[in-house]
């Protein structure tokens, strides 16, 4: 008997494909304030100087 299962059919509420809509947005914006340090340094990274290094020798008595 328990082999002679017929096809199932399965419900799908209404509100169920809002609540998916709601679980992909939240998980996006939880990613994103979870990583945020990450993605502001990437975005706020420095160029590559190709200037020589113009600071003062720290051997003139003032200390950084």
């Amino acid at each position: 008997m328990l082999l002679m299962v017929e096809s199932s059919v399965g419900y799908v509420d209404p509100g169920a494909g809002s609540m998916i809509v709601q679980l992909v947005i939240a998980s996006c914006l939880g990613g994103i304030a979870f990583c945020r340090h990450q993605i502001l340094a990437f975005f706020r990274r420095k160029k590559p100087r190709n200037k020589p290094d113009t600071r003062q020798n720290p051997s003139d008595g003032e200390r950084r």
